[in-house]
């Protein structure tokens, strides 16, 4: 066990749990309980908020699960792609996904019947999915660690779209489509008619130490079982 702990210190690695917990969940519907799919070119990435208490000071995290809730007026088989984007602060001191996004895989959805609704998960919780670096933000006046994840789709809005949802965690009332390299067509849009709705998202991961936090904490681990030897 010692010369493990050993070999985290040299590495720089500490010792983190590798159980995904939530990060951010939301998932309430809204008003309207509607779904949304702009275009089947587009990339449509939302913010995700996540409140600075569960990220511990991390300014990283790997996320080990997503979980999206989709909605098929009619029958079919469609392909929905997963992608995040990092985030960064514009001259308005908001902020914006960086462009283009990062394919993180896809996921066949098969509707037998008219209306139907499905919860497709990206991830297992417990292999990392995708890793990202988050940006500090304020929204309603509270931090926030933001990054951005979207999802595009093989077929329009007549036939498969996204859920929007409204908390228990916080989200702005907008989106970002992009359609591809200098496309004129990219940018932010918002969800018309609501008051503070989103894409329903559900993410489970844990925060990413920086190296010397984790080479501090392999030193307290190997300090501690030295202590207990004695």
């Amino acid at each position: 066990m010692k010369r493990a702990l050993a070999l985290f210190v040299c590495a720089g690695i500490g010792l983190p749990s590798a159980r995904a917990d939530l990060l951010y969940e939301n998932v309430n519907p809204d008003a309207l309980n509607s779904f949304g799919n702009v275009d089947a070119n587009a990339v449509m990435l939302d913010d995700v908020l996540i409140p600075t208490f569960r990220t511990q000071g991390m300014t990283r995290i790997d996320v080990k699960r997503v979980e999206v809730k989709l909605f098929s007026p009619l029958p079919g088989t469609h392909t929905v792609r997963a992608w995040f984007s990092p985030a960064f602060r514009t001259q308005n001191n908001t902020s914006a996904p960086t462009f283009p996004p990062t394919f993180i895989g896809s996921k066949t959805v098969t509707a037998g019947a008219r209306n139907v609704t499905t919860l497709l998960a990206f991830g297992n919780g417990t292999d990392t999915l995708f890793s990202t670096d988050l940006l500090l933000g304020f929204y309603q006046n509270n931090p926030y660690m933001t990054f951005y994840f979207g999802l595009s789709f093989s077929a329009p809005l007549t036939e498969i779209g996204w859920y929007t949802a409204d908390g228990p965690d916080a989200n702005a009332n907008s989106f970002f489509k992009y359609y591809g390299p200098n496309d004129p067509r990219n940018g932010i849009t918002g969800f018309a008619g609501h008051s503070r709705n989103s894409f329903y998202i559900k993410l489970e991961g844990v925060p990413v130490p920086e190296p010397a936090s984790a080479l501090l904490l392999g030193v307290f681990a190997l300090a501690g079982l030295r202590g207990r030897k004695r």
